[in-house]
């Protein structure tokens, strides 16, 4: 089966990579430490260009997103996209905050951010867009947004595909905070390591603690020192994603312009993403959440685009 599904890296890694990651394992017997959870916080935050104190590790976004909830979300309603692809809006429920959805709409998925009045809320959205891979903020925008009361939070997971962030905005808003995966560009989605640039109102009121296993503590140690793995992914998967574009345009297809690791199509073929699954290939098929006939194609290995292609134009034809 090949899934085109989750926005993974559809790169592996050799034996000797493998070793460098895994180094350490000797100590399998021990808990991980704050000592160590201040290490990789040192590099995350070298990485993304900020101050350690701001970095926040967790065991994937979306768990980041529900502790940052879990501190703030007193009388506070929650604004999200729609579609909207994390798991807020159900810990919005649990919590019973309520709920309000901003519609995307085709062609141009546009939010027009200043019309929409919102005030004493939490915002949470992808940026990119996901399943759009539309950048659907101005910087202008957001700061209206966060001078009007509310706290924004925003899931850069495609940050190192489309390089466009906010995260450089958290000194100077205290309640913004950025969200970013290694799941992605970096290969790590079994690991499921998320961190958090968060601004000062979330640093006083999140606690630190150690949320990810010795495994995963060396393996993004490894992955953020040797970055060729990640350089490599990124230009393969931005070249992979141009020829997949163009051939789906070819075959008359929809596709809407990505800054991220996946396409949003849209075709007339009845019950495309069922009949691509019956070939042993999966997308995601995004007509019971949003709009009939769309569906989000994560960018496979080339041999997988070539794959999903092929059963396409048998389709088609």
């Amino acid at each position: 089966m090949i899934d085109l599904s989750s926005n993974e890296s559809p790169y592996g890694r050799s034996i000797e990579e493998m070793r460098d990651l895994c180094g350490g394992l000797e100590d399998l017997n021990r808990y991980l430490g704050y000592g160590e959870l201040d290490r990789l916080e040192s590099e995350l935050a070298e990485y993304c260009g900020v101050d350690k104190e701001r970095i926040f590790i967790g065991s994937g976004t979306d768990n980041l997103i529900k502790n940052a909830l879990l501190k703030v979300y007193e009388r506070m309603d929650l604004i999200v996209l729609n579609p909207c692809c994390n798991g807020v809006v159900e810990t919005a429920k649990d919590l019973g905050m309520r709920i309000r959805r901003i519609q995307l709409r085709p062609p141009e998925f546009r939010v027009d951010w200043k019309s929409i009045e919102i005030q004493k809320s939490i915002v949470v959205f992808d940026y990119p867009n996901n399943p759009t891979g539309q950048l659907l903020i101005e910087k202008d925008e957001l700061e209206e947004l966060l001078t009007n009361g509310n706290m924004v939070i925003i899931d850069e997971a495609a940050y190192e595909y489309s390089k466009r962030t906010f995260a450089g905005l958290v000194g100077d808003y205290e309640k913004l905070a950025v969200t970013r995966t290694l799941d992605k560009a970096f290969g790590l989605a079994g690991l499921r390591v998320g961190y958090m640039v968060a601004g000062d109102y979330f640093i006083n009121s999140i606690r630190k603690t150690v949320e990810i296993n010795r495994p995963a503590f060396f393996g993004v140690i490894n992955a953020l020192r040797n970055k060729s793995y990640l350089i490599k992914n990124v230009s393969n998967t931005l070249k992979e994603r141009a020829l997949v574009e163009n051939r789906l345009r070819e075959l008359g297809f929809d596709v809407y312009k990505s800054q991220a690791n996946y396409l949003c199509v849209r075709s007339d073929i009845g019950d495309l993403a069922l009949r691509l699954r019956v070939k042993g290939i999966i997308v995601e098929d995004l007509s019971q959440e949003w709009l009939d006939g769309y569906c989000r194609i994560s960018i496979g290995a080339k041999d997988e685009n070539s794959r999903l292609l092929q059963e396409i134009e048998r389709i088609c034809r």
